[in-house]
């Protein structure tokens, strides 16, 4: 999971993109689990942007995913983080970091985890 996502640096940042022209934070979990292989059922509507916490765990939980509790995260975890107060945003862990659907940088890239990161849930593959 951690290198589906990987592979994904440098596509552009889309609001709800699902696709090699463009994705935002949902795109890329999404296009990295199917380029890891995984079969989901996918909601194909969600809001531009996702301010609650509940909602998101809600459908990260419908896709199958299972919430991990008790543990540091590890690479290819999907990690729901809270950047700014009222929003949520979801990026992939590496081995150094994570790789994010960044808005302000117009693209997906990697970086290392801030030590001010908000980490609201940890979600793995099932």
């Amino acid at each position: 999971m951690a290198a589906a996502a990987r592979a994904l640096v440098g596509v552009p940042f889309r609001p709800q993109g699902r696709g090699p022209a463009g994705v935002d934070c949902v795109g890329l979990v999404l296009l990295a689990l199917e380029a890891a292989g995984v079969r989901l059922n996918v909601v194909q509507d969600y809001p531009l942007r996702p301010n609650r916490v509940e909602e998101a765990e809600r459908r990260l939980g419908q896709l199958g995913l299972l919430r991990v509790d008790g543990r540091d995260v590890r690479p290819g975890d999907i990690v729901l983080t809270e950047p700014q107060a009222a929003l949520v945003h979801f990026v992939v862990a590496t081995g150094n970091g994570l790789v994010e659907a960044h808005a302000g940088l117009r693209r997906v890239v990697e970086r290392p985890w801030r030590p001010d990161e908000a980490i609201v849930s940890i979600w793995s593959v099932a």
